[in-house]
């Protein structure tokens, strides 16, 4: 979408948005609409405005997986590892399926390790997904499968960040 279009398209669900609220429009339509202001700010790299729209979202609708994963995208696009590896943790919370929760924990980690340098930050993202695993159910083939294969995705990194502690301690 072209800069112009940009500012038209964040102006009219500006609009929409301040028309919810006078005419006192329920939670789910004014986090919608929020959103939606928030991700146009975000396409414009007006960072502040948008993370203060996605707040207002996850205020009204705190389990919003759309906001939070534009919260993620924001922290992403500004390099701000810090609140980038608390959005994620939250994201991780809200998952309902263990491998999304699980790569959220694991992208956490690898930020922490990566942009902060932080391996005790790491290693307990690395454990709390390895906590979400072992509470995992294993009841049908198919889970024990799906465990199987994202209990991998958390022992390699911790296999690794031990790897890496024991050459650095060395």
């Amino acid at each position: 979408m072209a800069r112009k279009d940009l500012a038209r398209a964040r102006t009219i669900a500006a609009q929409r948005l301040e028309l919810a609220e006078r005419s006192g429009g329920d939670a789910a339509t004014l986090a919608e609409r929020h959103l939606r202001v928030a991700q146009l700010d975000l396409e414009q790299g007006h960072f502040a405005s948008a993370e203060a729209a996605l707040e207002q979202v996850l205020t009204r609708t705190p389990n919003s997986e759309e906001a939070l994963r534009t919260l993620v995208e924001l922290h992403q696009r500004n390099a701000n590892h810090s609140s980038l590896v608390a959005a994620l943790v939250r994201l991780s919370s809200q998952q309902t399926d263990l491998e999304a929760a699980v790569a959220a924990l694991r992208q956490a980690a690898q930020v922490s390790m990566a942009a902060q340098e932080d391996i005790a930050t790491a290693q307990k993202l690395l454990g709390d997904a390895l906590l979400r695993v072992d509470a995992a159910p294993t009841v049908t083939p198919a889970q024990k499968t799906l465990v199987r294969r994202v209990l991998g995705q958390v022992l390699v990194p911790l296999f690794e960040l031990a790897r890496r502690q024991a050459r650095s301690a060395a």
